[in-house]
């Protein structure tokens, strides 16, 4: 019952601070996986779309149902095209996003190489992955025994997205060479100490020396 408790009060206050931080009433677009993650894009300037939308990111041809397994550079592409759309229906200039796990790091491809960021007022986050994973040091393993390109060709059949989350993996380099923060937007990235699924859990956090990033 404590940890109920305990799990519930942190949600909340959670959710608090993303609130107070995007300021405006999200309306969901799923991209999930194997775990579900959300993107979020919304009308800074309103309380509400004008029409409420939602969009499934990454899906591979031939595998139903599940998102998120694409290469992260198609699924910028589909988050551009998406914001595209809510800024027309809103007939705004830029919209917030609010993104989970994969959803942390994605959209900031999107901000650098597609054009994003004048269409970007914040950008907030959990679960954030901004400089990859090392999966508790089992990464720094696979070169050393000659398995990491015999498994991602495993896994490149089945979800191109994957590896691309590793710690120093070609992406997450592209991503974060020469900063990792694009000028005006506004970000908040939130972590924990307890995900481990993303380690050391400080890869969650922004590392510019950006006035406008808040990392907790």
């Amino acid at each position: 019952m404590r940890f109920s408790t305990a799990f519930a009060s942190a949600a909340l206050a959670l959710t608090a601070l993303v609130s107070s931080f995007i300021q405006a009433t999200p309306v969901p677009v799923r991209e999930s996986g194997a775990i579900i993650h959300e993107a979020i894009a919304v009308d800074p300037h309103s309380t509400a779309l004008v029409k409420r939308a939602s969009a499934g990111y990454g899906q591979l041809h031939g595998i139903p149902i599940v998102y998120g397994l694409d290469k992260m550079e198609n699924s910028a592409q589909q988050l551009s095209d998406f914001v595209d759309r809510v800024l027309k229906a809103t007939n705004t200039t830029q919209v917030d996003l609010f993104g989970y796990s994969q959803g942390s790091i994605m959209p900031r491809y999107y901000l650098r190489y597609l054009g994003g960021a004048p269409k970007v007022n914040k950008f907030a986050a959990i679960g954030s992955i901004q400089c990859g994973t090392n999966l508790l040091g089992l990464v720094n393993l696979l070169t050393p025994l000659g398995l990491y390109d015999p498994i991602k060709a495993v896994f490149d059949t089945l979800c191109l997205s994957c590896f691309q989350f590793l710690e120093n993996s070609k992406f997450i380099k592209n991503l974060n060479t020469g900063g990792d923060t694009v000028s005006g937007v506004k970000y908040l990235m939130i972590t924990s100490k307890l995900k481990e699924t993303v380690t050391p859990y400080t890869n969650g956090f922004l590392r510019d020396n950006n006035p406008l990033v808040k990392n907790v």
